[in-house]
């Protein structure tokens, strides 16, 4: 009953997604609503953007029916109009702030003091939590600036948090029937943002995305695979993380657009959307194996997370090597 229930699921998921998506794009073509090009982008030719709604919408409609808590969905169709609206007309920073903090908020109803299993008081931790709540909101939207990127990498991060709960006795199943809606979402999303991407996900997508994969990995850390956690989405904390220090040092304000990423750098020297996006999606696959690996060698987790963070570094530092032959950049 459980594999059917599941595969019902997934099969609904992706039909109502097939057929949510083109419709979305319908609509933003008609009201010509294009995404406007800015210091962030890498694209030349006018892309309908804020299409991510439509299987935020989705998912968050079959959650429910998984029973995914209530917060968490309540949290992700916040973010998804709060991100629709910023792609329609632009909305301040502050206002988008505040509905990540009011998101946040809500979603630490659900998630426990256990996150950092006991190594912090629980108001350090409660602290911590919500600060990289809203880290990862953001890191997400910072990182959706070339097509394919953001689908593939949270799809491969989703990807990992269902193997990891597979292999973890002590998951629940939830984590896994959670990231696999997700996951089908961005399937069948991924032939439209395919490079030349026909359209983006927008705020409306990368918000609710970085929520919800946030809440999924501390629901793993909370059962005691913390260091699966922190692998997982190793390159993605890696690149905005150093990409933000690097900006506060040099006095920028760090809320404007800006093209200075390393996976953006790399599109600027030749390499293609396409080679980007899949140089970080084969390097998740090798972050899933190490974050099973922690399940199987529970002696050395410390050692397995620093392995994971100097690959991410790596492709980085790769990133920033100019090709000969200059890309098409769409």
């Amino acid at each position: 009953m459980q594999i059917t229930y599941i595969l019902l699921i997934a099969i609904s998921t992706l039909v109502m997604v097939s057929v949510m998506v083109p419709l979305a794009l319908f609509i933003m073509q008609r009201l010509a609503k294009f995404a406007e090009k800015n210091e962030r982008s890498n694209h030349e030719v006018p892309v309908p953007t804020g299409i991510g709604i439509a299987f935020i919408i989705v998912a968050a409609g079959f959650m429910v029916i998984a029973h995914a808590p209530t917060p968490i969905i309540a949290g992700m169709l916040v973010l998804g109009a709060v991100g629709f609206m910023d792609d329609w007309r632009g909305l301040g920073v502050g206002l988008r702030l505040a509905a990540q903090a009011i998101a946040v908020a809500y979603g630490m109803t659900v998630v426990g003091v256990d996150v950092f299993q006991g190594l912090l008081p629980d108001w350090a931790g409660l602290t911590l939590v919500a600060l990289l709540w809203v880290w990862m909101i953001n890191l997400t939207n910072f990182m959706d600036g070339i097509d394919e990127l953001t689908t593939l990498h949270v799809g491969t991060l989703c990807l990992g948090m269902i193997a990891v709960t597979l292999l973890n006795p002590a998951a629940a199943p939830a984590i896994a029937i959670d990231a696999l809606i997700i996951l089908i979402c961005l399937i069948a999303f991924f032939p439209y943002n395919k490079h030349p991407a026909c359209c983006f996900m927008g705020d409306a997508g990368s918000l609710p995305l970085g929520f919800v994969s946030a809440y999924l990995l501390f629901h793993m850390a909370e059962e005691g695979a913390w260091a699966a956690a922190l692998i997982l989405p190793a390159y993605y904390l890696t690149d905005a993380t150093l990409t933000l220090i690097a900006r506060l040092l040099q006095g920028e304000k760090i809320w404007q657009a800006h093209s200075k990423h390393f996976y953006q750098r790399a599109v600027r020297g030749g390499w293609s959307h396409s080679e980007v996006a899949r140089w970080v999606a084969c390097t998740n696959m090798l972050l899933i194996g190490l974050a099973i690996a922690t399940l199987y060698v529970p002696t050395a987790p410390i050692i397995l997370v620093i392995a994971a963070y100097v690959v991410a570094f790596l492709l980085c530092a790769m990133f920033t090597r100019r090709k000969t032959v200059q890309a098409y950049a769409a």
